[in-house]
Protein backbone atom coordinates (compact mmCIF):
# COMPACT_ATOMS: atom_id res chain seq x y z
CA UNK A 1 0.00 0.00 0.00
CA UNK A 2 0.90 3.57 -0.61
CA UNK A 3 0.34 6.72 1.63
CA UNK A 4 1.59 10.36 0.85
CA UNK A 5 3.08 12.66 3.97
CA UNK A 6 4.47 15.99 4.58
CA UNK A 7 7.69 15.87 7.04
CA UNK A 8 9.62 18.94 7.27
CA UNK A 9 7.29 20.93 4.75
CA UNK A 10 8.94 18.11 2.27
CA UNK A 11 5.84 15.96 0.53
CA UNK A 12 6.79 12.48 -0.42
CA UNK A 13 5.22 9.34 -0.71
CA UNK A 14 5.93 5.63 1.10
CA UNK A 15 5.30 1.79 0.76
CA UNK A 16 3.98 0.41 3.34
CA UNK A 17 4.05 -3.51 3.72
CA UNK A 18 1.00 -5.81 4.76
CA UNK A 19 0.72 -5.88 8.53
CA UNK A 20 3.18 -2.87 8.24
CA UNK A 21 2.34 0.11 10.83
CA UNK A 22 2.54 3.30 9.45
CA UNK A 23 5.07 4.56 12.18
CA UNK A 24 7.03 1.11 11.15
CA UNK A 25 7.24 2.26 7.42
CA UNK A 26 7.92 6.23 8.73
CA UNK A 27 11.27 4.84 10.43
CA UNK A 28 12.28 2.35 7.37
CA UNK A 29 12.66 6.15 5.49
CA UNK A 30 14.10 7.89 8.10
CA UNK A 31 11.11 9.66 9.78
CA UNK A 32 11.38 9.56 13.40
CA UNK A 33 8.20 8.85 15.09
CA UNK A 34 8.22 6.25 17.85
CA UNK A 35 8.47 7.16 21.35
CA UNK A 36 9.42 5.75 24.50
CA UNK A 37 7.05 2.72 24.33
CA UNK A 38 8.75 1.59 21.02
CA UNK A 39 5.45 0.93 19.29
CA UNK A 40 3.30 -0.74 21.96
CA UNK A 41 0.56 1.67 21.78
CA UNK A 42 1.12 3.09 25.29
CA UNK A 43 2.71 6.64 25.30
CA UNK A 44 1.15 8.64 22.44
CA UNK A 45 4.77 10.00 21.06
CA UNK A 46 3.62 8.70 17.64
CA UNK A 47 0.31 10.52 17.26
CA UNK A 48 0.01 12.54 13.67
CA UNK A 49 -2.44 14.09 11.80
CA UNK A 50 -4.35 12.28 8.87
CA UNK A 51 -4.44 14.58 6.53
CA UNK A 52 -6.96 12.65 4.38
CA UNK A 53 -8.14 9.27 4.05
CA UNK A 54 -9.37 8.01 7.31
CA UNK A 55 -11.43 5.10 5.84
CA UNK A 56 -8.21 3.88 4.53
CA UNK A 57 -6.82 2.98 7.99
CA UNK A 58 -7.33 0.15 10.05
CA UNK A 59 -6.01 0.00 14.03
CA UNK A 60 -3.88 -3.14 14.87
CA UNK A 61 -5.42 -3.48 18.25
CA UNK A 62 -9.07 -4.78 17.08
CA UNK A 63 -9.10 -4.64 13.75
CA UNK A 64 -11.80 -1.80 13.27
CA UNK A 65 -11.33 1.05 10.85
CA UNK A 66 -10.06 4.17 11.80
CA UNK A 67 -13.13 6.67 10.97
CA UNK A 68 -15.41 4.50 13.17
CA UNK A 69 -13.86 5.84 16.22
CA UNK A 70 -15.16 8.88 17.51
CA UNK A 71 -13.25 11.35 19.44
CA UNK A 72 -9.87 10.46 17.85
CA UNK A 73 -10.16 11.89 14.31
CA UNK A 74 -7.76 13.36 12.45
CA UNK A 75 -5.16 11.80 14.86
CA UNK A 76 -4.35 8.58 15.05
CA UNK A 77 -1.64 6.36 16.62
CA UNK A 78 1.19 5.63 13.58
CA UNK A 79 2.42 2.92 15.62
CA UNK A 80 -1.08 1.13 15.76
CA UNK A 81 -2.21 2.35 12.36
CA UNK A 82 -2.32 -0.13 9.23
CA UNK A 83 -3.10 1.11 5.80
CA UNK A 84 -5.80 -1.19 4.26
CA UNK A 85 -6.84 0.75 0.54
CA UNK A 86 -4.15 3.20 -1.05
CA UNK A 87 -4.10 6.85 -0.91
CA UNK A 88 -4.47 7.59 2.85
CA UNK A 89 -2.15 11.13 3.75
CA UNK A 90 -0.34 11.84 7.17
CA UNK A 91 0.93 15.49 8.57
CA UNK A 92 4.46 14.06 10.17
CA UNK A 93 5.24 17.33 11.44
CA UNK A 94 1.85 17.70 13.40
CA UNK A 95 1.89 15.79 16.66
CA UNK A 96 -0.86 15.75 18.39
CA UNK A 97 -0.64 18.03 22.06
CA UNK A 98 -2.00 15.95 24.78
Amino acid sequence: MRISYKHRGVEGVLDVAKDESVADAAEREGIDVFGSCGGQGICGKCVRRVRDGTGKLMLKEDGSLYQEREGYAPYIQTCQALVIQDGASFDFDNKARY
